[in-house]
């Protein structure tokens, strides 16, 4: 199956999302309160298909505000957190001092502009691995959906 995906906001206007081919489209918060179609056309082979594609449609998307109050809930906090674990690392000027993988803590104190890494260890102990501060990086966030929902998270010097 060849699959286009489209989204129809308030003004019923209809505009393909760029870059998302697949049979699977996760939305996002830009998607709140729209539509979502898919055109689906089979994919043969041989030749090319000349029957009628099939559309189905979505929506409009809204908000679970118990997600929406834990989101602001969150962002309201001096100090965000966020577990995950890391696979792997890259160190541009040193070799790490701890093996991957490992699940960590993201810490970002908003008010120093500061992201900690802390390793969580079996038992509960955690160990403050690096802190950087983010005043002076910004980071790059790529999302690779097709192999275990990964984020991979990358710090570049700001110019």
């Amino acid at each position: 199956m060849i699959c286009k995906w489209f989204k129809c906001d308030a003004s019923s206007e209809m505009k393909e999302i760029s870059g998302v081919t697949g049979a699977c489209y996760q939305p996002s918060i830009d998607d709140v309160g729209s539509k979502i179609l898919v055109q689906g056309t089979p994919a043969i082979i041989f030749g090319n298909y000349t029957g009628m594609p099939v559309f189905k449609e979505m929506g409009p998307l809204i908000m679970d505000h118990d997600v929406e109050r834990d989101a602001l809930d969150h962002l309201e906090k001096d100090i965000l957190e966020l577990q995950g674990r890391i696979e792997s690392i890259e160190l541009k000027e040193t070799e790490p001092t701890f093996s991957t993988p490992m699940p960590i803590l993201f810490q970002f104190n908003k008010h120093s502009n500061a992201l900690t890494i802390i390793a969580l260890h079996e038992g509960g102990s955690k160990e403050e691995l690096f802190t950087i501060d983010a005043s002076d990086i910004y980071p790059i966030v790529e999302l690779d959906q097709m192999y275990k929902n990964l984020i991979h998270i990358r710090f570049n010097e700001k110019d």
